[in-house]
């Protein structure tokens, strides 16, 4: 998968992070569920070139992202200065993607659609507002 890496951090760096499928669009629906296995997580000072790494795990990857409705995904935590990058799998149901989740043991599922986290395991009110 060819991507511009720096294109994607800037991205990352303006709106906190990028989803897109290996043809290079951009979903607007749905949930990203990560795939196990697939992970990365870099602190910004133990690696300078992250445009550069992003390049990489993108063709490293390339197949796993091809694959079904995948995409790969970058986010910043500002908090602890730490770029993770995934291969997520693309779901149409909240319920099926919190299911997911929690079967490869997710902190959160992301909401492609309105670019909100939702967590595996909510508090006993978010599971009766949502009905999940």
């Amino acid at each position: 998968m060819k991507v511009d890496g720096k294109q994607l951090f800037d991205l990352a760096r303006r709106e906190g992070g990028f989803s897109i499928r290996h043809d290079g669009s951009v979903p607007t629906e749905c949930f990203a569920v990560s795939q196990v296995g697939y992970e990365m997580a870099v602190k910004f000072n133990e690696f300078s070139s992250i445009p550069t790494l992003i390049e990489i795990y993108a063709d490293m990857y390339d197949r796993q992202i091809r694959t079904g409705d995948r995409l790969l995904g970058g986010w910043i935590d500002k908090g602890t200065n730490t770029f993770y990058l995934d291969v997520s799998d693309v779901v149409n149901s909240l319920r099926l993607a919190l299911q997911l989740g929690r079967e490869r043991g997710q902190i959160a599922v992301f909401g492609l659609g309105d670019g909100e986290l939702y967590y595996c395991d909510p508090p006993d009110d978010y599971k009766e507002i949502f009905g999940i």
